[in-house]
């Protein structure tokens, strides 16, 4: 018996190991299984990201340029010329033009071919644009209340609701088929005691109907104010933009007083010399003196960003450079020699190369040397206004002056300036892009505009706040808009820690601001035609070039 239960008691043992057995190898299977699992959706996550990141640089908005940027949810928002195509539709219409998608899915060469149709777009004849926010003028199909006017999203093809001709004295809108022409009027209603424009059956013989188009000076659209020879002779006005405005507003008929949202064109196109002579405003016409601007760019953007550039801001700095790494007609491009593929991680080496060209080939041609993206635009009045005060002569440079830890360094989207003697130092004091001295890696990648503070800083270069006389700020490297409507000020966010004078609302910038980046090609033109006709703003409306 005592045999019997010591051979039941064993048959117990095993019977319980080996239960014990399988459910280890149950769980090793589940494991394994899980493991595999994660590891192939892991190799086709970054197959995927390698298949849809554009390998050209500007292709994605950049973040703090520093190694260790911290994670933000802020997102982006456009410079104050908003973009002027329609917003996205889940089923958007086949003539319609899409607006760029913030997918990072979307290629370098689907968005060059969205800034191309943005381009394209900037001269639409037939529509009643304004410069300011760049929509078009609008009737609606005459549904909206009082047969009223409102401000609408352009179309890459003129509606018939969008189509105005002003002819004979008579603001009309053509019809097709049997339907009458209609025309648009000075209205006995009022919105805050200004009339409202309507549209109705045209009227010969009322001045209410009557307007007439008064030119200012423009660069490639023809601008200027339409004025009506009715209601005390006050001028066609759009109503205010902003967060905080009735985006309904209708159009009005306010005194005419020089507004850019008095400003309007049909689309007819003005041809202006490349040679034409700029004189910076103020200290008689020099300015800061000779002032040479070179641009960060690549070869994909050379007929949208960098010729929009070359158009408008560009041509007002005595040299301007395109760096880039293929020549490209119509435009001075100095050709640089990378050790690898076009891309972001070559931005420092081409910044390298860039500096040292322009020492070697014209320290003595300038007293300030600017570098800037192909996505910036450089007020060059206010440039001239800041520069004035200075020394060139002195070693010093200038920017939108970041904090990372113990790193102090200008934001390289808009804009570094160094003086001559900057300049001077730099070369002297640098071989070659490979010179050990550099900071960085020898290979040069990393972030550009932190390497070039700390490879100035042991030159005895160093990066202070550019401010204005009410301390303001001067460069805006994440758009006006960002900086206007940026999140309250607290530690969690990125842009406090690296900009410790930032302050949100309409104190935040300078109304002689120098640079601001982000800025569409587009945009770029609306910006160079408020220049142009030096027209006075809204306090809603940014930026300010006084």
């Amino acid at each position: 018996p005592q045999d019997d239960s010591r051979h039941m008691r064993s048959r117990g043992q095993f019977g319980i190991a080996r239960a014990r057995m399988g459910l280890l190898v149950c769980l090793g299977f589940l494991t394994t299984t899980l493991i595999t699992v994660d590891v192939w959706y892991l190799m086709r996550s970054d197959a995927k990201q390698r298949q849809t990141t554009p390998s050209a640089n500007h292709a994605q908005p950049s973040k703090p340029p520093h190694e260790s940027r911290p994670p933000t949810k802020a997102r982006r928002r456009g410079s104050f010329v908003k973009d002027a195509l329609p917003p996205p539709r889940s089923k958007p219409r086949a003539s319609s033009v899409t607006p760029a998608a913030k997918s990072t899915n979307t290629s370098i060469g689907e968005k060059v071919s969205i800034w191309r149709k943005r381009d394209a777009f900037f001269i639409q004849r037939g529509a009643l644009t304004s410069v300011i926010r760049n929509k078009c003028l609008d009737s609606g199909g005459m549904r909206w209340p009082n047969k009223r006017l409102k401000m609408v999203g352009c179309r890459d093809k003129v509606s018939g609701n969008q189509r105005f001709v002003l002819k004979d004295g008579l603001l009309t809108q053509p019809t097709q088929g049997n339907k009458r022409t209609v025309c648009a009027f000075a209205s006995t209603v009022q919105v805050a005691g200004a009339p409202l424009v309507s549209m109705g059956a045209c009227k010969n013989d009322n001045l209410d109907y009557s307007w007439r188009f008064e030119p200012v000076p423009s660069l490639r659209k023809q601008y200027g104010f339409v004025r009506s020879l009715g209601s005390g002779g006050g001028c066609l006005t759009k109503p205010p933009v902003g967060r905080q405005t009735d985006k309904n507003a209708p159009v009005v008929i306010q005194p005419c007083s020089g507004w850019c949202n008095q400003t309007w064109s049909f689309g007819e196109s003005v041809t202006v010399p490349r040679n034409e002579q700029w004189k910076p405003r103020g200290n008689n016409g020099r300015g800061a003196g000779r002032i040479l601007c070179w641009i960060l760019t690549f070869p994909a953007a050379s007929d949208t960003k960098a010729s929009a550039v070359n158009l408008t801001w560009g041509r007002k700095c005595d040299h301007l450079l395109f760096m880039t790494t293929e020549h490209v007609d119509g435009l001075n491009t100095v050709k640089l020699d990378l050790w690898g593929p076009e891309g972001r991680s070559m931005l420092w080496t081409k910044s390298k190369l860039a500096w040292l060209y322009i020492y070697k080939h014209y320290r003595d041609k300038a007293d300030w040397f600017v570098k800037a993206d192909d996505d910036s635009y450089l007020a060059m009045d206010n440039l001239h206004n800041f520069l004035a005060q200075h020394d060139p002569d002195k070693p010093a440079h200038f920017g939108r002056l970041f904090i990372a830890g113990k790193n102090r360094y200008y934001s390289g989207g808009s804009g570094i300036v160094l003086s001559r003697g900057a300049l001077k130092s730099l070369g002297e004091n640098f071989n070659s892009s490979d010179d050990e001295k550099w900071a960085g890696s020898y290979h040069g990648t990393g972030p550009e505009d932190l390497l070039t503070s700390r490879s100035l800083k042991p030159l005895g270069i160093g990066a202070q706040e550019s401010l204005d006389k009410l301390h303001r700020q001067l460069f805006m490297p994440m758009g006006i808009d960002y900086e206007y409507y940026a999140p309250k000020r607290d530690e969690k966010s990125w842009f406090y820690r690296y900009s410790k004078t930032a302050v949100a609302g309409a104190k935040c910038c300078s109304e002689r601001w120098v640079a601001v980046h982000y800025v569409k090609s587009n945009e770029m033109y609306g910006i160079d035609q408020v220049e142009a006709m030096r027209c006075g703003m809204a306090t809603t409306e940014w930026p300010h070039l006084a």
